[in-house]
């Protein structure tokens, strides 16, 4: 005769809870990293847009002589996602940016200053992270350089005769 065997199989509350436990602290981990990497992504695309709009500026400099004024042409560009682009003597449209760069988070703008001789400017942006190499101002010290940040650290890009710590020429 067979003898039936009543041990019963399956897992105790004690094991039940140190997996959950184990799989609770991975996404933790997993988590913070992926906020971290959306950060620096975000970040990079600042830097990128930034150098672009650099570009563009340095272009219309080459024909003009000099950078645009800050009005509200630029910043109502650069809050706007507007074409940045000029119409020439002769009534042909030359266009610089097709696309001027916009912030879609709720960090601080692009900001963009340019000297009253027209031949000199830098742009400046919000980092999210504070430490990334790039950083080119604190809290305390973007705000002598005339931007105040949210948070993070400031980004500044500049017209090649200007340095980013630097006084507009």
């Amino acid at each position: 005769m067979k003898q039936k065997n009543n041990l019963k199989r399956g897992f105790t509350l004690v094991e039940l809870l140190i997996v959950i436990s184990i799989i609770g602290i991975l996404t933790v981990i997993t988590a913070g990293s992926f906020l971290e990497s959306q950060k620096k992504s975000r970040d990079g695309a600042r830097k990128a847009n930034l150098k672009s709009l650099s570009d563009a500026l340095n272009l219309y400099y080459v024909d003009k002589g000099v950078f645009p004024t800050p009005g509200s042409y630029m910043q109502n560009l650069i809050g706007n996602e507007g074409e940045f682009s000029v119409t020439d003597s002769w009534g042909k449209k030359i266009i610089y940016m097709k696309k001027v760069p916009r912030d879609n988070t709720s960090m601080k703008q692009i900001n963009y200053v340019v000297s009253n001789t027209g031949k000199s400017f830098k742009l400046f942006t919000n980092l999210e992270n504070d430490k990334d190499k790039d950083c080119t101002c604190d809290i305390n010290a973007c705000q002598g350089l005339g931007y105040t940040i949210t948070g993070g650290c400031g980004y500044v890009v500049t017209s090649s005769n200007v340095s980013p710590t630097g006084s507009l020429l």
